[in-house]
């Protein structure tokens, strides 16, 4: 049967707003950078019947799936595996902008979700964590994984809570938000072999990142995606009208995004959730590819905007653009921070930096080309996993520019090996034997370049 025009237009609208607020997939404003062009090591990142991959125990496929979402139960100091639950949905590919009404149960405002319904609409499978919801409530999540063309050629894990207490309400819309529990720590294992073999670097909206990789039984790679949950604060239109975002859409058309410029904006949107973005080795980075395992740098921020990092050689600095409101949704000013994790072969390979020697760099955030801060950071270098991790933090927002810089010390030369010393080179030159003669006085030296004592002469 077919619905009214009208009412099939508003469920289109409502799913549509849905996928936008709750999964927060499209890496516009936030994410790795967007490949323009063809890329042969993007293209499994950029499938439509990937984009929202099943939970492995549907036997929809082999591969490509959600094999389990586990939180930190810090009672027992163990990890706890979700229960699954089977929503309402039957599986079905879903591809972004052609299926966004399907299926559709009840309102993402209702109190009490079912899996299935409000914003788990589209989902087939749903995780309880009985008890563990920041209200002593019982948890029900769900796991958002994959990519596809609308949302550029990247890959995304998302962990979003579906029930429980609000958080937030969008101003003018008034339309609820909900979270998952603050510094709640979960990790989201996914079955695939395309992943792990050309995920490169990621970025995250979660505190403390880390992506492992295994092979199981069955010979298929598992990526394991593992943070902590952090409020994230972001605008959107639902206060100000045209909305501020990341791109080139300011005041002057020569400057970036109203969020990448200095601003009083406040925010109207909170996040609390697992969000983690990957692509491959490429562009600045593509001659990492097949050289260097996955997960060779890893930032993570509270930023809405996040723009690709660049390292300088000459400068010696990591470059890291970000933007976000300058006010939270309290109207406090947002305490912005900005995480990195790199593996020790990554650095060495691609910014000749030996990862060991790193025990301080300096974090410089810039607003401008007159008003830059020095943030307070740490630095830690891990020599059994081989890992340098680096926390910046205390700045705000508008737009700072973070640059993270290397001491020259810890750069990787080029040299020549060191010559001998003359000691060296005299004992490793052939000795000559000379006869020296005075009268009936005779006297043999041997030495590296001989001479006669004064008075004698040479035996010939």
């Amino acid at each position: 049967m077919r619905l009214p025009a009208p009412f099939e237009s508003t469920l289109k609208a409502l799913a549509i707003f849905s996928l936008s607020s709750a999964l927060a997939l499209s890496g516009s404003l936030f994410g790795a950078p967007i490949a323009q062009g063809a890329n042969e090591e993007l293209q499994a990142f950029a499938q439509p019947d990937k984009y929202l991959w099943p939970a492995c125990s549907l036997n929809v496929r082999p591969t490509d799936c959600v094999e389990k979402l586990e939180m930190w139960d810090n009672a027992t100091n163990l990890w706890m595996s979700g229960q699954e639950i089977r929503g309402v949905t039957p599986y079905e590919p879903w591809i972004h902008g052609e299926n966004g009404n399907q299926a559709w149960r009840g309102s993402e405002f209702d109190e009490k979700q079912s899996c299935g319904s409000g914003a788990s609409f589209m989902r087939t499978t749903c995780y309880l964590f009985p008890g563990k919801h920041f209200d002593g409530s019982d948890l029900m999540t769900i796991v958002d994984a994959g990519g596809g063309e609308k949302t550029g050629e990247q890959f995304g894990v998302n962990v979003i809570a579906v029930n429980g207490p609000f958080i937030n309400r969008r101003p003018r819309h008034n339309d609820p938000q909900r979270g998952l529990p603050l510094d709640a720590k979960f990790r989201v294992t996914i079955k695939s072999n395309d992943i792990a073999r050309k995920a490169g670097w990621f970025t995250s909206q979660v505190k403390n990142p880390d992506v492992s990789y295994a092979t199981g039984s069955d010979g298929i790679s598992r990526v394991v995606v593992t943070g902590t949950v952090a409020e994230i604060n972001s605008v959107d239109g639902s206060t100000y009208d045209p909305e501020p975002d990341c791109d080139n859409k300011g005041k002057d058309g020569n400057l970036e995004g109203a969020l990448k410029q200095r601003n009083e904006f406040k925010a109207s949107a909170l996040a609390r959730h697992i969000k983690v973005i990957m692509v491959p080795y490429w562009a600045e980075y593509h001659h990492a590819a097949g050289k260097i395992p996955p997960g060779g740098i890893f930032i993570t921020s509270n930023a809405q905007c996040f723009g690709q990092v660049v390292f300088d050689p000459v400068a010696g600095t990591m470059n890291v653009p970000t933007g976000n409101a300058h006010y939270d949704v309290r109207g406090d000013v947002i305490d912005g921070w900005v995480e990195t994790s790199m593996r020790g072969d990554f650095i060495r390979t691609i910014w000749k930096i030996e990862p060991k020697y790193l025990t301080r760099v300096e974090v410089t955030v810039e607003y401008g080309e007159k008003d830059s801060s020095i943030a307070t950071s740490t630095t830690q270098y891990f020599p059994k996993e081989d890992k340098l991790e680096i926390k910046a933090f205390g700045f705000h927002f508008s737009s700072p520019q973070v640059k993270i810089k290397f001491p020259k010390t810890a750069f990787i030369q080029d040299a020549p090996p060191p010559k001998p010393s003359s000691s060296a080179q005299s004992k490793a030159a052939p000795k000559k034997t000379l006869t020296c003669i005075r009268g009936k006085s005779i006297k043999v030296i041997t030495a590296t370049n001989p001479k006669c004592p004064t008075g004698y002469k040479i035996k010939r």
